[in-house]
């Protein structure tokens, strides 16, 4: 199989309920504690500020949703609540982990303070993802709570973040090419 190449970017409300319905019902219990009906994701996305942040990990080999993080800040602006999830073909292969790390160079970026993830404790994905970027894991009655401190902005995460964005630009000028570039692929996996 062809290297995964991710691109970060902000995906709308619809691509975010369309990938969170795609999930199977053990990877919503991780997400949310709970099976989430499709009448209840549609209430959760819509319930989302416009200030939030939803991005999602997209495989510009493939053009497929990889993964899809929500990012709550709270009204200080000086902490932030993460809740992200992998599509199954995309697991064990780092997007997870790519996707966390642009969030804590956003949040550094924005003068956020904190980054916080709450879990079941035998979400071993999430956990694991957690401690490979930094996070310190605290585990009480069935929950795990991750808390990281995060630095204050520096050239290096301005300059991170910027690149990434780069990426998106050259992504969009790319695209003309794509069902051309997705034909070639799947004739060839």
């Amino acid at each position: 199989m062809a290297t995964i190449v991710i691109l970060i970017k902000d995906i709308t409300k619809d691509e975010y309920k369309a990938h969170l319905k795609s999930l199977d019902n053990e990877s919503l219990i991780y997400r949310f504690s709970r099976i989430m009906t499709p009448e209840a994701i549609d209430l959760y996305v819509d319930s989302i500020p416009e200030s939030n942040h939803i991005l999602g990990a997209i495989s510009t080999l493939y053009g497929e949703l990889a993964a899809a993080a929500h990012m709550a800040v709270d009204d200080c602006g000086t902490q932030c609540e993460v809740g992200i999830s992998t599509d199954l073909r995309y697991r064990r292969k780092g997007v997870a982990k790519e996707l966390m790390q642009h969030i804590l160079t956003m949040c550094t970026n924005r003068g956020i303070h904190q980054l916080y993830m709450t879990c079941l404790t035998d979400n071993k994905a999430i956990i694991n993802l957690c401690k490979k970027v930094g996070l310190a894991v605290v585990s009480s009655r069935g929950e795990s709570e991750t808390v990281l401190e995060l630095p204050s902005v520096s050239f290096a995460s301005l300059n991170k973040e910027l690149t990434m964005n780069n990426m998106v630009v050259a992504d969009a000028l790319m695209k003309p090419y794509k069902a051309q570039w997705q034909a070639w692929l799947r004739k060839n996996r």
